[in-house]
């Protein structure tokens, strides 16, 4: 991990989550753009197929992922670095959660891993260091903190990711 890239997540937009304020990502065969807001979409030429809303990063799994059965739910992009993530309704992922008093992730979304490669470090309350590791390969397609005390981190892996890079903003 070299620098911190702060990702951005889109989730496909259906009729009832329309919101004109929040950024909307436009998939135009394979081209990807980025637009302000919900203003500047001509709805008739573009709705719903190929528009993505982006949501608040953090909580986004609650959304787009089906805990239980590892199993996406809804169409979503992660972009991160003039790159756009993308997985499909039922494509199958692997879950990877760590738990402690301290846990640092060691990868970045969109990273290629493999079944050995060291997610996270934990530091543990007798200060030790543990270390969590991915057990498939794959790309990091998402993670969170989804506790506070102690730490614990979802990560979502997938061998389906499709990647496309971002034209720009229109």
């Amino acid at each position: 991990m070299n620098k911190l890239i702060i990702p951005r997540i889109f989730i496909k937009m259906s009729n009832h989550n329309l919101d004109v304020d929040k950024n909307i990502l436009v998939l135009e065969g394979n081209k990807v753009y980025i637009r302000k807001s919900l203003n500047q979409l001509n709805l008739n030429s573009e709705f719903p197929n190929n528009v993505y809303v982006e949501e608040i990063y953090d909580d986004a799994y609650k959304y787009f992922l089906n805990i239980e059965q590892s199993v996406i739910c809804k169409d979503v992009c992660t972009v991160i670095d003039g790159k756009a993530l993308f997985l499909n309704v039922g494509d199958h992922v692997v879950l990877r959660e760590f738990t402690g008093k301290n846990v640092v992730p060691m990868v970045s979304v969109g990273e290629n891993v493999n079944k050995s490669t060291r997610l996270v470090a934990i530091f543990t309350g007798k200060r030790e260091v543990r270390y969590g590791l991915s057990q498939a390969d794959g790309v990091v397609f998402y993670f969170t903190q989804i506790e506070y005390k102690p730490q614990k981190y979802l990560f979502v892996i997938s061998q389906n990711v499709v990647v496309r890079e971002i034209v720009g903003d229109r």
